[in-house]
């Protein structure tokens, strides 16, 4: 029996039950280059890469995103209309490359064990760190040299952070982190 996708790729037509926004060949033209993953026959895998499309698409699903979605009952952020950047128009019925690039990075990053939805950690020498009793509040401030304060996922977001209105948890090197509601 041949292999069968679990992915119904949103390419701006819209779809029925679109569930992700790169289909596993375009994953591998991709992935397989950059040494992101390697080839593979074995289904257990392939449906573990398509898995990990799906959570990456939920994660791009989540962001903050210019415009607004074409449909409101739909799942899927994109397509998107009055969204004009970079001195482009983008067609009501487009998702643009980079959101399928983004999705198959994120992808890779999945598949290699790394969470999206967690709280992003951040290494790299803490130089200062406060505390406030009410409300709760916490804020770390971290050194930049040779320290590695940016996430995986600003990379991620540094490729469409033209289209999101509002970049998630942007954090960058020797930057103060604020975390409200924690003691």
């Amino acid at each position: 029996m041949p292999y069968e996708s679990i992915l119904i790729v949103e390419d701006g037509s819209c779809p029925a039950g679109a569930n992700a926004y790169a289909s596993l060949e375009e994953a591998d033209a991709y992935a397989l280059p950059r040494g992101l993953w390697t080839a593979t026959e074995d289904e257990a895998v392939m449906r573990s890469r398509e898995q990990a499309l799906l959570r990456s698409s939920d994660w791009l699903n989540s962001l903050q995103w210019k415009g607004q979605p074409i449909d409101a009952d739909r799942e899927m952020a994109w397509p998107r209309t009055g969204i004009g950047a970079r001195g482009v128009e983008i067609a009501p019925d487009t998702v643009p490359a980079c959101v399928r690039t983004a999705c198959i990075e994120a992808a890779c990053l999945v598949a290699s064990g790394t969470d999206l939805f967690a709280e992003q950690e951040y290494s790299g020498r803490i130089t200062a760190r406060s505390t406030k009793v009410g409300p709760l509040a916490e804020s770390f401030q971290y050194a930049s040299p040779g320290a590695s304060t940016q996430p995986k996922r600003d990379a991620l977001t540094a490729r469409i952070a033209w289209l999101l209105s509002s970049l998630p948890e942007d954090v960058g090197s020797g930057a103060t982190v604020h975390v409200v509601g924690r003691a």
